[in-house]
């Protein structure tokens, strides 16, 4: 598989975690919560695509501007990293529950899949010029 549909397809399944983990009700069993949030969906999807992406960003980077262009992905990966910490809290803050902070971030993840799934990654490329 390709590493941008597998980045997508990753995208996908964050956001079905994301949703899973939504729904999570306080008479849930203690290891049915557990199984959605931690072992099974979140850990598989949203916690290893790092090195999809870096590999991928290696393997496309103009020659020579790899640690540059890794480092600035990092970058804007690690604002993202700050920033959805203060939209869960707000989020939090304003519904007294945990729903809506992991809705926004299963929102941001399906979009990111979405954009990879329909080949706009292909699109992206072809914009950038080659290689």
């Amino acid at each position: 598989m390709p590493p941008a549909t597998l980045l997508a397809f990753l995208g996908i399944g964050m956001a079905a975690a994301a949703v899973l983990t939504a729904s999570i009700d306080p008479d849930w069993p203690t290891w049915a919560a557990a199984a959605i949030a931690t072992a099974t969906a979140l850990s598989v999807t949203g916690l290893r695509w790092h090195g999809v992406l870096l590999a991928e960003l290696a393997r496309l980077s103009p020659v020579g501007r790899i640690g540059a262009t890794t480092g600035a992905v990092l970058a804007f990966g690690d604002a993202g990293a700050l920033v959805l910490p203060l939209l869960f809290s707000a989020a939090l803050s304003l519904t007294g529950g945990y729903a809506t902070g992991f809705l926004i971030g299963g929102t941001l993840a399906f979009g990111v899949g979405l954009f990879g799934l329909f080949g706009l990654f292909g699109l992206w490329r072809r914009v950038s010029g080659p290689r």
